[in-house]
């Protein structure tokens, strides 16, 4: 619902803060290049820009037919039972 969506990306704003804080604060002392910055803060902006939208459409129907599918059509011998 896009009750549900909201909430997430509330949620999901504050775990980007903390993770653009971390990285530029391992950035300051040397422990992540330019490039490694780069790679954490462009991921944490993606994934909390569509991480509602994603939940928006696996809670709503086409989401759930397709994950129906899947779980029907996974193998149980995933975990192995020896």
């Amino acid at each position: 619902t896009k009750s549900h969506s909201a909430i997430f990306g509330i949620l999901s704003t504050t775990q980007l803060t903390t993770t653009l804080a971390a990285s530029y604060a391992a950035s300051a002392q040397g422990l992540l290049d330019r490039n490694m910055l780069s790679s954490i803060v462009m991921l944490s902006v993606i994934t909390t820009i569509f991480s509602p939208l994603l939940l928006r459409f696996v809670s709503g129907r086409a989401g759930k037919k397709v994950v129906k599918e899947i779980v029907e059509n996974s193998s149980p011998e995933i975990i192995p039972t020896n």
